[in-house]
C-alpha cells in the first residue's frame, strides 16, 4: 500500500515539474515576442523616412 502511495506521489511530482517547465517556457516565449516587437518598432522608426517594405515573419 505504501509503495502504491509513493508511486502516485512521484507521478504527481513529475506532473507538477512538467507544468512548471511549460509555464516557464510560455513566459520565455512571451518575453521573446515582446523583444521582437520592440526590434520591429525600432527598425520601422529608423526606416520611416525611406521607402522600405518591412517583411513580416
Amino acid at each position: 500500500m505504501l509503495k502504491i502511495y509513493l508511486l502516485h506521489q512521484m507521478e504527481h511530482f513529475q506532473q507538477v515539474k512538467l507544468l512548471k517547465k511549460m509555464k516557464r517556457l510560455e513566459e520565455m516565449t512571451y518575453a521573446l515576442v515582446e523583444v521582437v516587437k520592440n526590434i520591429k518598432t525600432v527598425v520601422e522608426d529608423n526606416l520611416g523616412g525611406l521607402n522600405v517594405k518591412v517583411t513580416r515573419v
